[in-house]
């Protein structure tokens, strides 16, 4: 713990027990205590030394609302068609937004195909190596376009979210489905859209990374940021 020099502080929207967490100019995040004490915010996770990272991650401190949020580098068609369909794949990226306390890894997904719509009533289901289904909600605005439909893809829907009492409760229901999808590679996913449904597998042409680790890989990466 250090005595508080001068900084230029982002200073986050809420306190707990008497510790305010604030942000460096550099994005680092510290706690800063009622005696005018600081320290630095311990990082909740490491890098897994289990894979080789290739994302890149930037965080970004907003300079009006000083929202800090963090995003990877898009993957462009990490997935193909399960059916053979050269047209038909995924493409995205990943964020670290804070919602009502929360913190929550969202991704943002383009589906190039027909769906149909995509919607809120959309889910993408991911079936991991080990067998878990985990269910990512769309919690993006509809989008029916002809050629493609994009989606912000949640582990929890909204309403859920908005059930919950507790931040720690909240917090513990979206830890959940994120940790499964870091700690494990991708087998198969199914994605619904208001017509139709596709079932995609990991792009084995995919030369910017393991593509079935494209969960793994953008999570990892903003986790190693914030």
């Amino acid at each position: 713990m250090k005595a508080l020099f001068t900084f230029v502080l982002s200073l986050l929207c809420f306190s707990v027990h008497s510790q305010v967490e604030a942000y460096l100019g550099n994005g680092d995040t510290i706690i800063v205590f009622e005696n005018n004490t600081w320290k630095a915010k311990e990082n909740k996770t490491n890098v897994s030394a289990d894979i080789e990272l290739m994302v890149e991650a930037s965080v970004v401190i907003d300079e009006f609302s000083d929202a800090k949020t963090a995003s990877t580098k898009s993957w462009i068609r990490w997935s193909s068609s399960d059916a053979g369909w050269a047209s038909t794949y995924l493409s995205g990226k990943a964020r670290s937004i804070e919602y009502q306390g929360v913190q929550i890894i969202i991704f943002d997904l383009t589906y190039s195909g027909d769906l149909g719509c995509l919607s809120r009533s959309s889910k993408m289901i991911i079936k991991l190596v080990n067998g878990e289904l985990i269910t990512l909600y769309n919690v993006g605005d509809a989008d029916c376009g002809s050629d493609s439909q994009s989606g912000i893809f949640s582990p929890v829907e909204l309403n859920t979210l908005s059930d919950l009492s507790s931040v720690e409760e909240l917090q513990a229901l979206v830890d959940d489905s994120i940790i499964k999808l870091r700690d494990n590679d991708i087998d198969k996913i199914k994605l619904t859209g208001s017509k139709y449904y596709t079932e995609q597998i990991p792009n084995e042409k995919f030369t910017s990374g393991p593509a079935n680790q494209f969960f793994r890989q953008h999570i990892w990466a903003l986790q190693s940021v914030l």
